[in-house]
């Protein structure tokens, strides 16, 4: 019995791994945290960082701006220049 929980076991690995290679392929990403933008409320808060950004404003200025308004960021206290960063960059790709 042991060796056909095993052969199952390797079947539903490649199974699976074949899945989630379908996936990246076709949208870029399957696994991991979901992209900035992607829940409610979020797509608002990104669009306003690229019109501040696109106004001259540096990363930590466009976190103070946010912070300025009262606007949280997913996870913490507030916005922070490197994380403004990593956002934007992500989604110049």
């Amino acid at each position: 019995m042991g060796v056909f929980a095993e052969y199952e076991k390797s079947m539903i690995v490649l199974k699976l791994r074949a899945a989630r290679n379908r996936v990246k392929a076709t949208t870029g990403r399957c696994e991991g945290r979901k992209p900035y933008g992607f829940y409610e409320g979020e797509p608002g808060v990104l669009e306003r960082m690229k019109a501040l950004r696109d106004s001259g404003l540096g990363f930590d200025r466009v976190a103070a701006a946010l912070n300025a308004v009262g606007v949280k960021p997913r996870t913490g206290a507030r916005w922070w220049g490197k994380t403004v960063n990593k956002i934007l960059t992500a989604h110049e790709r």
